[in-house]
């Protein structure tokens, strides 16, 4: 999705095994640079930050330990940001919109107090993905697997949450949709809500 460096990921390219002369295209990769601050005091706060790309399922971070971040090698596109403190603290900001060879300066995450979702899936797929949003805003995605529990923070107010599962058991790319679930839960501020998802074979 992004990268350390000054380009952008390749498109996707199909091959065949033993085939030569594949090219990739690379393109100058985009930039954003920004900073957390907690919503009251306004003073920087160490968090990890998460970045989404477009409507793409997964996320990329990085630690902000004095409340700086910096995202380089983006491909042009929406994204979405979101912070997230030891202490549960978290903010959104979104979309930014990022365009190849540029640089988005005084992002602003503010973060706030709010609550928490705890994450429970049951089903015949060993393994899926929770994705929690907020006013279309991606906050964060966690892995999810039968019988056990993932405790998120989220703002408070109306929280979406999306749970996928994808068929890995072949190479072909992108792998299929085997289901997806939506829920939508209404959080207060220090309350703790129990999403469960429960999937048939």
């Amino acid at each position: 999705m992004g990268g350390s460096g000054t380009l952008a990921r390749s498109g996707q390219v199909k091959a065949q095994t033993g085939e030569t002369e594949v090219v990739l295209q690379l393109t100058r990769g985009g930039r954003i640079d920004g900073r957390v601050v907690d919503a009251r005091t306004r003073e920087p706060v160490g968090s990890e930050v998460f970045m989404f790309l477009d409507r793409e399922e997964g996320s990329w971070s990085t630690g902000s330990q004095q409340g700086g971040f910096s995202f380089e090698g983006l491909q042009p596109g929406s994204y979405d940001l979101s912070a997230v403190t030891a202490d549960g603290r978290i903010g959104t900001v979104g979309p930014i919109r990022v365009v190849s060879g540029a640089a988005t300066e005084d992002v602003v995450i503010s973060v706030e107090r709010g609550g928490y979702v705890l994450l429970r899936y049951k089903g015949p797929v060993d393994y899926a993905t929770a994705t929690i949003e907020r006013d279309g805003v991606r906050l964060g995605s966690i892995g999810l697997r039968p019988g056990r529990e993932q405790q998120f923070p989220v703002p408070v107010g109306e929280v979406t949450v999306r749970l996928s599962a994808y068929d890995l058991t072949t190479s072909t790319w992108p792998p299929s949709l085997v289901f997806q679930r939506e829920s939508k839960v209404q959080v207060g501020l220090g309350e703790e809500l129990e999403v469960f998802f429960e999937v048939e074979d």
